[in-house]
């Protein structure tokens, strides 16, 4: 086996979601179910993690976080905009009108 030598900063890629923010969650009169329509929406707690990982790893090693997200509907501007405050060199937003990515199978096979 060579030793291969990769030259240059490496980039990181994190993949985040944006949700319903479940501090802000109000139950639907009618269903009784949580309204997820008028929940204002965040970035994942877990995403959020990942961002700080990513970070970490961009300081110790180089190169930059670049953040990318697949979604039915474009976040509000002062979510996507938390994302880059994080410190994110990037956000790259996948719109999918289709909602391919809401079937696991379909997404796997892309």
């Amino acid at each position: 086996m060579s030793n291969v030598q990769i030259s240059g900063k490496p980039n990181i890629l994190v993949c985040i979601k944006f949700v319903p923010d479940p501090a802000q969650l109000q139950v639907d009169s009618d269903t009784g179910r949580p309204d997820v329509v008028r929940s204002p929406c965040r970035i994942s707690t877990f995403d959020e993690n990942a961002i700080e990982a990513g970070l970490r790893l961009a300081a110790e090693h180089g190169g930059r976080v670049i953040a990318v997200s697949i979604c039915s509907q474009i976040p509000p501007r002062d979510v996507v905009l938390k994302v880059l405050a994080m410190g994110v060199s990037s956000v790259y937003l996948v719109r999918d009108q289709d909602r391919v990515a809401h079937d696991p199978l379909r997404v796997a096979t892309v």
